[in-house]
């Protein structure tokens, strides 16, 4: 990949030692001989809190989204009003008596 340029060969052709070159001015992490640790060598104690945490965090979003829903779909309602009123239909006139 470091021998094949986009804009023709490259003027190094030696891929290897600009391989080395870009590896030795990588950052070193403070520990660099260290490799990553398994989630077995973590503390378990701060694991599981950790993870209820997260847990809480889910369930208290999960509450109020659905109380979000719940409270953007449930009609208001004016005091003196009842639910029912909104949903009769209004009796027709008739036109036989104003042909008179």
């Amino acid at each position: 990949m470091i021998a094949t340029l986009p804009n023709g060969p490259s003027v190094c052709r030696d891929a290897a030692k600009v391989a080395a070159r870009l590896i030795a001015l990588l950052p070193r992490g403070a520990d660099a001989e260290r490799t990553c640790q398994p989630l077995r060598d973590l503390d378990l104690a701060s694991y599981s809190r950790a993870v209820a945490r997260l847990i809480l965090i889910d369930v208290v979003f999960i509450v109020l989204v659905l109380g979000a829903q719940w409270l953007a779909r449930t009609p208001t309602q004016s005091p003196g009003t009842s639910t029912t009123a909104a949903h009769t239909v209004p009796a027709q006139i008739s036109t036989s008596n104003l042909d008179r």
